[in-house]
């Protein structure tokens, strides 16, 4: 989090008071711009090299000497440096998008600033998310974490924070508080009525219980429902874990509402 918050997340009134700010990461916004400039260079390097030599071999030697080594001395190099070229391309272009990224928290809701603009969420308007967290390793070692957090709306629009921000976990986490009393309250209005309440793939209600895909598990044949390596599992009284569900949390939007429902009517591990 940082206390230098930009203007443009100042003037947000009707998300109350503004509580934290979270801006670019900047080794993401520098990494991108020096890679850029070094795989641009290679690339003009490769490319000067392949004109200059194909130019020197016809004044030198002639256009049959200059065809006959066209596919071995020239060509490579220079569709290598054209590679190396459009990837330097598409790293300023990264570093570009995420120049102006950042993010502030507020009491009532949330801001999103990319090259577009500023976006301003109130919690109440979020309908879904989910947390995709993967740990990295490198032969054996850990090397880092992928963090990408997807959010929708009432407007249908969709937010994605990543690792493009500093502390996105964070940030991720407080959005989450702020979301769940309001999607939790609709949830369960939906699920008292009798109506199903669907989170994903999953659906849950009072007449069969939990629905995945065609298979349903009324709640009285549900043994245990727990997550376990990031995957969510589903185990029936007369069966083991095989004969139930197992869903990727990744995939589940509103997890935490899901389970705090399926808490409250049959417990969870």
């Amino acid at each position: 989090m940082s206390t230098e918050v930009p203007e443009q997340f100042r003037n947000l009134l009707q998300l109350g008071s503004l509580l934290a700010f979270y801006p670019g990461r900047k080794r993401s916004r520098w990494g991108s711009l020096i890679g850029s400039l070094v795989f641009l260079l290679i690339g003009v390097g490769l490319c000067g090299y392949a004109t200059y030599t194909g130019f020197t071999m016809y004044t030198q030697n002639g256009p049959a000497l200059f065809e006959t080594r066209l596919g071995d001395e020239i060509l490579p190099p220079f569709f290598i440096g054209v590679f190396f070229g459009f990837v330097g391309v598409l790293l300023v272009w990264n570093a570009y998008a995420n120049w102006q990224k950042g993010a502030a928290l507020y009491k009532n809701g949330f801001a999103y600033r990319d090259r577009k603009g500023v976006q301003a969420w109130t919690f109440a308007q979020v309908t879904g998310m989910t947390s995709a967290v993967t740990k990295r390793y490198t032969n054996g070692i850990y090397s880092g974490t992928t963090h990408v957090y997807t959010l929708w709306n009432k407007e249908n629009k969709k937010l994605v924070l990543n690792d493009a921000l500093a502390d996105v976990e964070d940030l991720a986490n407080q959005v989450r508080q702020g979301i769940f009393p309001h999607l939790y309250q609709q949830a369960a209005d939906t699920y008292n009525t009798g109506q199903p309440v669907q989170f994903g793939k999953l659906v849950i209600s009072k007449a069969n219980g939990i629905q995945f895909g065609k298979k349903s598990y009324p709640w009285d044949a549900i043994k245990e429902v727990t997550i376990q390596r990031g995957y969510l599992q589903i185990a029936k009284k007369d069966g083991g874990w095989f004969s139930g569900v197992n869903v990727a949390v990744s995939g589940i939007p509103n997890l935490e509402v899901f389970l705090s429902m399926v808490d409250q009517i049959i417990g969870i591990q």
